[in-house]
């Protein structure tokens, strides 16, 4: 499964979910004209979610997929911060994040 793939189907199923609430959280670059202009946090997660007051992020990677150092620095900043960060190559794998930030 791509990682847009993977992406969609876990959020498709997170939105069935109750008490959580999540959204894709894209990030890059555009250039309007003359300016450049960024959008989102260098290295934050694909996918952002608030699980029963618990904040988790799901950063989707295909089998062979590696995070950047920008996406391992925003992960322990999160955990630093008390929040939830995975790294999650399938939906299976997606669903037993949620059912830890649960049992938080």
């Amino acid at each position: 499964m791509s990682e847009t793939d993977l992406v969609t189907t876990i959020l498709g199923l997170l939105r069935l979910e109750r008490g959580t609430y999540a959204w894709r959280n894209n990030t890059g670059a555009i250039k309007r004209g003359a300016r450049f202009v960024r959008f989102g946090e260098v290295g934050a997660p694909d996918i952002m979610a608030i699980v029963e007051g618990t904040f988790v992020g799901l950063e989707c990677k295909a089998e062979a997929g590696r995070l950047s150092p920008e996406q391992r620095a925003w992960g322990a900043r999160c955990q630093e911060a008390g929040g939830r960060y995975n790294v999650v190559r399938s939906v299976a794998e997606a669903r037993e994040a949620i059912r830890e930030a649960r049992r938080q």
